[in-house]
């Protein structure tokens, strides 16, 4: 059986029975990607080049309101976020998969990048706060209270407890690709009213099959190949993918009355290949232009349109 297949059917048993959501956390506080420091070093460096990305574009973090969407179980990006300068950042998430001893790990990761390639931050930092990294390296919490990181779960992003103006930049990775349509409406309506005139929304959204991470033999794409039934069976509340693409999500932005300031668009030149070669996707994309259906990273900087 494919590696994805059973990877998904173990998922898809834990999200069926009463024990396997403590299952499902034990089973990243053990096995999960952060507990592996190349992996974590990768995404050190894929925040910083979005902050990277935005800084070029004349946004400076330092001094900023933050809020996050998808706190996930690492706060990674608000530490970040926060060594560059933040006063303050609050991550919210849906769930609540927070596992301090993993922020342990990637802290460690952190104090080991900066200390053996500086070069790899490419915005000075905020060198009271590197030293208190260091000095709570051990203790979660007071990392977090140190650098001004709030975390908060539940929250329903479609309707938050904030007040109006709150914030003065919308920050996600990695988790937009992880809502549905409908629900991705409501949190874009909901951020525009608790991010003030003038903030910025900052996105990096992954359109790829996420599969396809666990098993190298899968397109990015592959995920096209099924109906949005047989999509619905597939998934489970762990692996749910919208599946949206780069016009889908162009879309939902301008009706979400966003302006795009600037983007950066991926295309996976394997999976261009793969239907060159005849990869036969589901009807529904039929028609689509390859190099569209093929971007498998999106990263916007958007600010509101003023009514």
């Amino acid at each position: 059986m494919e590696r994805w297949r059973i990877r998904n059917g173990i998922l898809s048993l834990l999200s069926k029975i009463p024990a396997g959501e403590n299952l499902y956390q034990l089973m990243q506080k053990y096995f999960g990607q952060f507990n592996n420091e190349d992996f974590v070093r990768n995404k050190i460096h894929e925040i910083n080049d979005i902050i990277l990305f935005a800084s070029n574009k004349g946004i400076d973090i330092k001094g900023l309101t933050i809020i996050e969407l998808g706190t996930g179980w690492v706060p990674l990006a608000p530490v970040l976020l926060s060594l560059y300068g933040a006063q303050s950042v609050t991550s919210i998430d849906l769930n609540h998969y927070y596992i301090p001893s993993l922020l342990k790990k990637a802290t460690a990761a952190i104090i080991n990048t900066i200390q053996n390639n500086e070069n790899s931050f490419p915005i000075r930092m905020d060198q009271n706060k590197i030293a208190s990294l260091k000095k709570y390296r051990h203790k979660p919490d007071k990392i977090l209270k140190a650098l001004a990181i709030t975390l908060l779960s539940p929250v329903d992003a479609r309707d938050t407890c904030f007040n109006e103006n709150s914030f003065d930049l919308y920050f996600s990775m990695d988790t937009l690709e992880h809502i549905s349509p409908d629900d991705l409406e409501l949190i874009f309506k909901e951020s525009r009213r608790i991010v003030g005139p003038g903030g910025y929304f900052l996105h990096s959204i992954d359109l790829a099959d996420h599969f396809s991470y666990d098993d190298s033999n899968l397109s990015s794409i592959y995920f096209l190949c099924h109906s949005d039934k047989e999509w619905a069976r597939i998934c489970n509340r762990y692996t749910y993918h919208n599946r949206l693409r780069k016009n889908e999500y162009k879309a939902l932005i301008q009706r979400s009355r966003f302006k795009i300031i600037s983007k950066i668009e991926e295309i996976d030149q394997r999976a261009l290949n793969e239907l060159k070669d005849g990869l036969q996707l589901h009807d529904d994309y039929s028609g689509e232009k390859h190099d569209e259906l093929c971007v498998n990273r999106l990263t916007y900087l958007m600010t509101s349109v003023i009514s």
